[in-house]
């Protein structure tokens, strides 16, 4: 028999539906829905039909179609392993801690509602963590397809040890074909930081590869990820590069920081920094009181941000003279 919750928490009341308490499964799929166009029913349908069957389906939907709606419930009536979230429209980041704190597995596994995952997917994942207790993220490799199917390319096999040094450059993790283990991630009350609308996954795997926490990449393609239309990837392409780049800033913020605290000199940190971490870039931009400037992707960097102190010879290349056109160009939509 199943039932609903009115729940509440710092952004508001909402419903959870669900088939009683049920136990603790090996891992809870997370899936937010927010117009998803009718995509979202191939994905439900790849979900529930991995090859280990022991886990739950969290599905946010936060605020979407009444098409959207309906597939959810449909699905909801068949399968009791579903469990949906009702609420007004909070964005993916909310959405998704939302969903964590809910969870009854430490083992969750992201999903996006036009995505689609392979039968053995979970059963990868599930290995990866049997295998390393001390790993924090599991992901498998994807294929990208067009809308109607069409191959684009697939994500490539990365060797663990060299994936926290990559993220510094960019993200090369797929957030809907990754799986986190909560009890090797530290976080206190949201998992994702919320102040991120957009590249949330970029910011959170940063964040984890600053704590020297582990990532595994498998060999084999046991995800599909469709750059469609309706995608968040591809209707909001400029805020995610937004966002991702200045979650690079404030990573090269913080290590130059440490650096500059060693050796109590400009020169010498800008010198180490370089020389180790970042040899593709080509300047660095400090303020006159030796730190690097980091803003949240909401304010005017054309306008805030005052490059006081430029050390030209540097290889270090920040991002923020291309940035300053991009935001200009978002705020105003």
């Amino acid at each position: 028999m199943h039932k609903s919750r009115s729940l509440s928490d710092e952004h508001g009341t909402f419903i959870c539906k669900e088939w009683g308490e049920g136990g603790t499964p090996k891992a809870t799929f997370l899936m937010g829905v927010y117009n998803s166009g009718g995509l979202v029913t191939r994905a439900i349908h790849s979900i529930l039909s991995q090859s280990d069957s022991d886990f739950e389906l969290i599905i946010v939907f936060d605020g979407s179609t009444q098409e959207d709606f309906d597939v959810l419930n449909s699905f909801f009536e068949k399968d009791h392993r579903l469990r949906i979230i009702m609420q007004e429209n909070l964005g993916l980041t909310k959405s998704l801690n939302r969903g964590i704190r809910l969870a009854r597995s430490s083992i969750i596994v992201r999903h996006d509602a036009d995505d689609v995952s392979f039968p053995h997917r979970l059963e990868t994942h599930l290995k990866h963590f049997k295998e390393n207790p001390s790993l924090a993220v599991s992901m498998v490799r994807a294929k990208l397809v067009s809308e109607c199917g069409k191959w684009i390319r697939n994500t490539p096999y990365i060797e663990h040890k060299k994936i926290p040094h990559l993220l510094s450059k960019g993200n090369l993790l797929v957030h809907g074909a990754c799986a986190i283990n909560l009890i090797r991630v530290p976080f206190s009350e949201n998992l994702y930081d919320e102040k991120w609308k957009y590249a949330q996954d970029f910011e959170l795997w940063n964040r984890l590869a600053a704590n020297n926490r582990r990532f595994r990449i498998s060999s084999g393609i046991q995800y599909q990820l469709t750059i469609a239309p309706t995608s968040i990837s591809f209707k909001k392409k400029n805020h995610q590069i937004a966002y991702a780049a200045f979650t690079i800033c404030r990573s090269l913020s913080t290590r130059y920081q440490e650096l500059l605290k060693e050796s109590h000199n400009i020169s010498q940190a800008i010198t180490r920094l370089t020389d180790s971490e970042y040899k593709n870039f080509t300047s660095v931009y400090v303020n006159k009181g030796g730190s690097l400037t980091f803003l949240p992707p909401e304010r005017n960097v054309s306008l805030r941000i005052r490059f006081i102190y430029i050390l030209k010879k540097s290889k270090v290349y920040v991002l923020l003279g291309r940035l300053r056109g991009l935001l200009k160009k978002n705020q105003k939509k």
